[in-house]
C-alpha cells in the first residue's frame, strides 16, 4: 500500500506570479516567441542606431520592431504581474488555504468546499522553480496544482515528494 502526503498552506501573491513565469519560461513556444521578439529588439537597435544602414523605410520597420518588443517586455514583466496582483486582491479562492493529498492514485487539491481530483496519468510533467513545483495538467480543466517548498514539514517529506514523482513517472524539467 502505497503512503498518502498531505501538504497545507496559504498561497500568496508572489507565487502566482512566479508560478506564471515559470510556467511560461518552460514552454517551447513561448521560449521560441522570444527568441524572435529578441532578434526584432536587436535587429531594430541596429537600424535605428546606425544611420548608413537602411532607408526611411527601415527606420520606421526600426520603430515598429522595437516599439513591438517594449510592449511584450512590458507586458511579460509589468502588466501579467499586476494582472495577478489585482486578481490576487479580488477574488478570495486566489487567497484561500489550499489542502493537497497525494495518493497512489490520484493527486486531490481541495481549497475551501471543493475537490478536484487529478489522476496521476493527467499529470504531464512538473516545473521545479526553485523553491516550488508547478504540476502541469494535461487535461480539459487547466489546472496548474503549484506546491511551495515552505508547504513540506521538513526535508524527509520534500524529498518523499519528489521520489513519489519519480515513482509516477513524472518528468521534472
Amino acid at each position: 500500500m502505497e503512503r498518502t502526503m498531505t501538504i497545507r498552506y496559504i498561497p500568496r501573491k508572489s507565487d502566482y506570479i512566479r508560478a506564471s513565469r515559470a510556467l511560461a519560461l518552460k514552454t517551447r513556444t513561448f521560449l521560441v516567441f522570444a527568441g524572435v521578439i529578441g532578434l526584432i529588439l536587436v535587429g531594430s537597435a541596429v537600424v535605428l542606431a546606425s544611420p548608413a544602414i537602411g532607408n526611411g523605410l527601415w527606420r520606421n520597420i526600426g520603430l515598429i520592431g522595437l516599439t513591438v518588443s517594449v510592449f511584450y517586455a512590458l507586458y511579460f514583466f509589468i502588466v501579467i504581474p499586476y494582472q495577478l496582483s489585482k486578481a490576487f486582491k479580488t477574488k478570495e479562492h486566489m487567497r484561500m488555504a489550499r489542502e493537497i493529498t497525494f495518493t497512489g492514485e490520484e493527486v486531490r487539491m481541495t481549497i475551501d468546499d471543493r475537490t478536484i481530483a487529478l489522476g496521476w496519468e493527467s499529470i504531464q510533467k512538473a516545473i521545479d522553480g526553485g523553491d516550488f513545483y508547478l504540476l502541469i495538467n494535461k487535461g480539459e480543466e487547466r489546472i496548474y496544482p503549484f506546491v511551495p517548498a515552505r508547504a513540506f514539514d521538513d526535508e524527509r517529506m520534500h524529498a518523499a515528494f519528489l521520489d513519489l514523482l519519480k515513482t509516477k513517472s513524472i518528468p521534472m524539467i
